[in-house]
């Protein structure tokens, strides 16, 4: 089984894609997260931030 992220952590990592505009290719790697996890919060956070 993978790592476990709190949702506070999601929320700061998507806020760096979404607000800051930072790649999510970049953000994956800097933050060792796998891309697919990271497609995946940053498509819930949009979904849920409007």
């Amino acid at each position: 089984m993978g790592k476990r992220y709190d949702v506070e952590y999601k929320e700061y990592v998507c806020r760096l894609v979404v607000e800051e505009k930072r790649k999510m290719s970049v953000v994956s790697r800097e933050l060792e997260i796998p891309y697919d996890t990271l497609v995946r919060w940053v498509r819930i956070y949009k979904k849920t931030d409007q």
